[in-house]
């Protein structure tokens, strides 16, 4: 655990894995989480990616980001996601709206139940 500044936001880091001597958490093998004054994870290090969330906004008592950038373990920007609105749901669809393709479940055995 370490106190550290995060895109300019003093943060709290708890990490694991390999250390550089001057405090760099090792993208490629270590994990690590920045939590800001108020317990909003703001920063994520894990499986070689760096993932910054910004832009929070309440929604139900929930802090939400509405900004998340992913960058790889070179620095280069691997997917920005902007959420443009939060809001509850009128209706809640009897059919899935958005699936990833290769993510359908198939039945294995006889008698596995989900």
């Amino acid at each position: 655990m370490r106190r550290e500044t995060v895109d300019g936001v003093a943060t709290i880091r708890v990490a694991s894995g390999y250390e550089s001597p001057g405090g760099e958490l090792e993208l490629a093998h270590g994990r690590g989480f920045w939590f800001d004054g108020s317990g909003r994870l703001v920063r994520a290090v894990t499986g070689g990616l760096d993932v910054r969330r910004s832009d929070f906004e309440t929604f139900d008592g929930m802090q939400v980001a509405r900004t998340v950038v992913v960058h790889a373990a070179n620095g280069g920007v691997v997917m920005k996601i902007s959420v443009a609105s939060v809001e509850v749901l009128s209706t809640t669809p009897s059919k899935a709206t958005f699936v990833v393709k290769g993510s359908e479940w198939k039945r294995q055995f006889t008698d596995e139940v989900r």
